[in-house]
């Protein structure tokens, strides 16, 4: 991506501001966080000529349309499935792998609560929330020490999760699923959203800094993948 193209590209502009950032981005199932994060990646791949690292855990993405969002995403691409293979993983290989990269995008949290609950009696186990919370930590541990490090953004994709009864601050009706003991890893929390009349948005929900103002406060996803 040549100097010009850059400066008039609004996803260049969103990859500009998240340098350096560990950042969670959630939403309902399909409405495109990983066609967003696959576009991100290119960008981050034009712009560096660094590859990204795309970490493939969700089981969509072993089909026709996770080939298509490795050929977007020009990553290097790494698929893990077990939770062993996960634990060992982001315990020790992660940050090799990450060493002179552009980008890490870990598709998605969710994929690795579904991973655990096949090893459990099901949803209802009450280990499950002790798995998740170890498995969470390590994974949000091990992207903002590589963003802090590396200075590149890592961003971990998360389901959104109703929240019964009052709306509960910054969360509004929905929340990452998973848990906000986790979340403190994160420098920004970014939710992916659809209006009612259709329009599709990324807003920031939380940034964790000293400054006042988070890197950006939404964009227009439709206008961001237009260019």
């Amino acid at each position: 991506m040549s100097t010009k193209q850059q400066k008039l590209s609004l996803i260049f502009d969103l990859y500009s501001k998240i340098q350096g950032l560990s950042i969670v981005l959630y939403g309902d199932p399909g409405v495109g966080k990983t066609y967003l994060c696959a576009h991100l990646a290119k960008t981050a791949y034009e712009a560096t000529q660094k590859k990204p690292l795309y970490i493939a855990i969700d089981q969509n993405l072993r089909s026709p349309y996770g080939k298509e969002i490795k050929r977007i995403s020009r990553a290097e691409w790494k698929e893990i499935t077990t939770p062993e293979e996960i634990w060992a993983y982001f315990t020790t290989k992660i940050y090799l792998d990450a060493t002179n990269k552009s980008l890490v995008v870990v598709d998605s949290i969710t994929a690795i609560q579904e991973a655990i609950m096949k090893r459990l009696t099901g949803p209802e186990d009450i280990r499950l929330t002790a798995y998740m919370s170890r498995y969470a930590t390590l994974t949000t541990n091990a992207l903002a020490y590589i963003a802090h490090t590396q200075g590149i953004p890592t961003i971990m994709i998360s389901h959104a999760t109703p929240i019964i009864g009052k709306k509960s601050g910054i969360w509004e009706n929905t929340r990452p699923a998973f848990t906000l003991r986790a979340i403190k890893n994160a420098d920004l929390v970014v939710e992916y959203f659809i209006t009612s009349e259709g329009k599709r948005y990324i807003k920031t929900r939380l940034y964790r800094s000293t400054e006042k103002k988070p890197p950006f406060d939404y964009y227009n996803v439709d206008t961001l993948l237009r260019e």
